[in-house]
């Protein structure tokens, strides 16, 4: 048996084994290739993938990403999902960027979604949010953190999308993405919820933090 496949059937049993509580995503790193035609290990893939070392903050690799050039709104990504159940909420955080030699440009954006799926695989609905926009610095490390919930009813997955739309214009550009984490938590108070959009970041008012 290949180490690759060994490491598959490792991580699915540490999966199963899990509770909804612990659940996790696999490879979040993208430290660990995938077996077939999937570039990463537990993550399945369309469009242009593939792994690159520019941006790691965890080990030495992360997920290339790179926006499709078809005259549409078109879209690259990866994803994997976790179960839940209705009204649990996730919390997101990753690392993402791109650089000089491939930015982004114009209304070309990273695309960080959450889909709600039902016991199908059919999706219920979906938040998309963005890590990565032709505004940000190039060569930059840009940490995104979100709470993102309530799950639906119906729902039994949260399906962690990572990815770049196009515009009909073809504007290029290739994100990265690393170091990226979605686990369930309790749901947030009104604070955390306040608070949400600032992120990592602070304010500072009259020499308080």
């Amino acid at each position: 048996m290949s180490r690759a496949a060994l490491s598959l059937i490792l991580m699915v049993a540490g999966a199963l084994l899990a509770t909804p509580a612990q659940a996790q995503l696999v490879n979040g790193s993208f430290e660990s290739s995938g077996i077939g035609p999937e570039t990463f290990l537990g993550w399945v893939e369309f469009g242009d993938v593939s792994s690159s070392t520019d941006l790691a903050t965890d080990g030495t690799k992360t997920a290339r990403i790179g926006a499709p050039q078809n005259g549409g709104y078109d879209v690259s990504a990866i994803h994997q999902g976790i179960p839940i159940t209705p009204g649990q909420f996730v919390h997101v955080t990753l690392n993402s960027g791109f650089v000089t030699a491939t930015p982004i440009v114009g209304e070309t954006r990273s695309l960080v979604n959450v889909e709600w799926r039902d016991s199908g695989g059919g999706l219920i609905s979906y938040n998309s949010l963005a890590s990565s926009m032709s505004c940000d610095a190039p060569d930059s490390i840009h940490s995104f953190e979100r709470i993102i919930g309530p799950a639906p009813t119906g729902a039994v997955e949260a399906r962690l999308l990572l990815g770049i739309i196009n515009t009909p214009n073809n504007q290029p550009g290739v994100v990265h993405f690393d170091e990226v984490k979605m686990v369930i938590i309790a749901p947030p108070t009104k604070l955390d919820i306040q608070w949400n959009d600032f992120g990592s970041r602070t304010i500072e008012w009259s020499g308080f933090t």
